[in-house]
């Protein structure tokens, strides 16, 4: 459930202070209830003010602090309301359990006649909203709310819209307090799109029309050991051209450091950066440019997996082939140079021309939302130019069942009495997915 904030890289110092203090913020902080958008461009550093928030608020006056961070790249619970309702609901719990004494009692009679929760049954969206309804009421009469919900977006068009009006009633149902606790705020961050604009209801505050300075700071702070800083004008450069986008400011500030590194010169480095698209889209197909064979396979894998994929178990999927003529993962080992865990990190980093990662739980994924939006939108068709998106997703799925087939014929998994993860780390995925089609393919 924290994966994604513990993702968060922790605001760059003497960034992101202007939130607190920005009129709107404190306008929303002070009132009794509140709903307030943290919207903004891609990669323009809403994940980052949204922890920063949820940071400064901390445990004060006995406040309840909830919160819950989408993630599009992740488990089918990061990235759906089911999730958001499941996490939320296990922090109520853990914080005020006196709340939720219906939900015990119908945990104990779906136990009774059901059986074990996660393989016998299941919670469904539609019986646990309720339950998070009528427990918020009972903790707001002795005690403040706190709410943030980060990119949500990532949960999908349609949900991202049906939440916000969820929201917004939760708000309006709500009992005022007469003894100045019970105050409920809710603060979200999101896109632009789908959610186009504000209304009465909600605080609203736009993320690269208010980042300009901590993006100087970031820039400032990454170039210090810049040797040519003070006589270049590369640090003014990029703060000019980041046009309020963190993530594009990041990649170029990398940029302009492998350079140096390299020891280029000084107009290589401006030039660099001055022929750098403003636009992400555009700097990532730029970056993709010339991908080889196993780039291709891996952003495949990396879009299209049912799941994240392990560092192990990417590194199995790169080595078997839909038309492999192995018969024996011995064989396919003795065959194909099968990188062991570290060097699979670093060929993560490389085959993806930096836009894949490898995360703190060894799980590999993009490094960011919009890359994965640009690879499935239509990356993939500019690798291929002869497929569309959609055939693209189709054939990689397609191909995908069959390298799983592959892995689950060979003889060492047929021969084996007991399956230890480390001897097959790939067996896993490949039984319980072969069948499955992605979502992103419907």
């Amino acid at each position: 459930m924290q994966d994604r904030l513990h993702n968060i890289g922790n605001a760059a110092s003497g960034t992101c202070e202007w939130l607190v203090q920005h009129r709107t913020y404190r306008a929303w902080a002070t009132c009794d209830r509140g709903l307030l958008w943290i919207k903004g461009k891609p990669g323009s550093g809403k994940s980052t003010l949204l922890k920063y928030a949820l940071d400064r608020r901390g445990v004060r006056d006995s406040a309840l602090i909830l919160s819950f961070f989408f993630h599009g790249r992740g488990d089918e619970l990061q990235r759906t309301p089911l999730g958001l309702f499941r996490s939320l609901l296990h922090q109520v719990f853990a914080q005020a359990p006196d709340a939720l004494q219906d939900l015990v009692s119908k945990f104990e009679t779906k136990l009774k006649q059901y059986g074990e929760p996660g393989k016998d049954w299941y919670w469904h969206e539609g019986e646990l909203r309720p339950f998070l309804e009528s427990s918020l009421p009972k903790v707001l009469q002795t005690r403040s709310i706190w709410l943030f919900i980060d990119a949500l977006d990532e949960c999908g068009e349609d949900n991202a819209v049906r939440l916000v009006e969820i929201l917004k009633s939760l708000l309006k149902g709500l009992p005022y307090q007469s003894t100045g606790l019970g105050q409920f705020r809710i603060c979200f961050s999101c896109r632009h799109y789908p959610i186009l604009d504000l209304d009465e209801s909600m605080f609203g505050i736009c993320a690269e029309d208010e980042n300009q300075r901590d993006i100087s700071t970031f820039v400032d702070d990454r170039l210090a050991t810049f040797r040519t800083r003070t006589s270049s004008t590369i640090p003014a450069l990029i703060k000019e051209g980041a046009s309020g986008v963190f993530l594009w400011a990041c990649f170029v500030v990398e940029q302009v450091l492998r350079l140096e590194c390299k020891g280029a010169g000084l107009e290589k480095m401006e030039n660099t950066v001055r022929s750098t698209p403003p636009n992400l889209d555009k700097l990532y197909q730029r970056l993709i440019q010339d991908m080889e064979p196993d780039s291709l396979k891996l952003i495949q894998w990396v879009c299209f997996a049912v799941r994240p994929l392990s560092v192990d178990e990417l590194r199995w999927a790169m080595v078997i082939e839909a038309d492999c003529p192995h018969r024996s993962l011995q064989a396919c080992q003795s065959a194909t140079d099968v990188p062991d865990s570290a060097r699979m990190k670093r060929q993560v980093q490389d085959l993806s021309r930096g836009l894949a990662e490898v995360t703190d739980a060894q799980v590999v994924q993009f490094i960011h939302q919009s890359v994965k939006d640009f690879f499935v939108e239509k990356g993939l068709s500019a690798l291929d130019a002869s497929v569309t998106s959609t055939e693209a997703a189709i054939r990689a799925h397609f191909r995908f069942s069959w390298i799983c087939v592959c892995y689950l014929a060979m003889e060492e998994i047929g021969q084996a009495t007991s399956y230890k993860h480390d001897d097959f780390p790939f067996l896993r995925y490949a039984t319980t997915s072969w069948t499955v089609i992605p979502a992103t393919v419907h």
